[in-house]
């Protein structure tokens, strides 16, 4: 379960959803200039799915998920 305090970063270059958990940690460091291991979570998205890459206590999670409804997703910035 991903805590309520995490933090979540999104991709907005939609993702070949094929991508594993090597790639998709390429796209944190390299892309996005993140740490895959601090905790948060980083997102991507394709046309109608989505991914999610965190870090737990012992190893990497991906949670994948198709949806079949769109959904608005409201984006703001903290300081």
């Amino acid at each position: 379960m991903i805590p309520t305090s995490t933090r979540v970063f999104l991709y907005t270059v939609p993702q070949d959803m094929r991508r594993g958990f090597d790639l998709l940690v390429q796209v944190v460091l390299k892309e996005m200039s993140g740490d895959p291991q601090s905790g948060d979570v980083f997102t991507s998205r394709g046309s109608d799915r989505v991914k999610l890459l965190w870090w737990e206590r012992n190893g990497y999670a991906v949670l994948y998920k198709r949806r079949t409804r769109p959904v608005e997703c409201v984006v703001t910035r903290s300081t």
